[in-house]
């Protein structure tokens, strides 16, 4: 149970230095921060991530050494104690941190597309890409050729 707990605390402690990190890093890629303290965040959220991967393969083998597939399942089958109690709560406070790491790097990827996106848009705007045809007749199996009208051109 002490091995549990240990590896519980750790790993909650590597999630809540991440979650910080990850913060910062939305915070930086919504322009509130220059790009190179998101490159040095990006830095500091690698060996965390790697460390929480080291911990998790560390839990998955102490679950296999005790027959079990998840860490919940064994500790229902544990007798009421003190340390049950506490794993319990540093269980329930890692899915918790989890839950919430899982939702400030799905904001940070979606503020990534929309940046790529918005990068796309001004690279095809600065290299005037040439627009193609909007649509064809039903008879035609292929698309037609590009037309030499620029995108942006007045006359379209």
């Amino acid at each position: 149970m002490k091995e549990v707990i240990d590896i519980l605390r750790q790993q909650l402690i590597i999630c809540k230095r991440a979650m910080e990190v990850s913060q910062k890093e939305s915070a930086a890629l919504k322009g509130k921060m220059g790009q190179s303290s998101l490159e040095e965040l990006v830095r500091q959220l690698e060996p965390l991530l790697a460390g929480l991967g080291k911990m998790e393969k560390r839990k998955q083998k102490l679950l296999v050494s005790m027959g079990e597939e998840t860490l919940g399942a064994w500790l229902l089958k544990q007798p009421d104690s003190a340390e049950k109690r506490v794993a319990e709560q540093l269980l329930g406070k890692l899915q918790q941190q989890l839950r919430r790491l899982q939702q400030v790097n799905g904001q940070s990827q979606l503020l990534l597309q929309r940046n790529m996106q918005y990068i796309n848009y001004s690279v095809n705007v600065m290299t005037q890409v040439s627009a193609g045809t909007t649509y064809t007749s039903p008879k035609d199996a292929e698309p037609q050729l590009m037309r030499g009208t620029k995108m942006f051109d007045k006359s379209v």
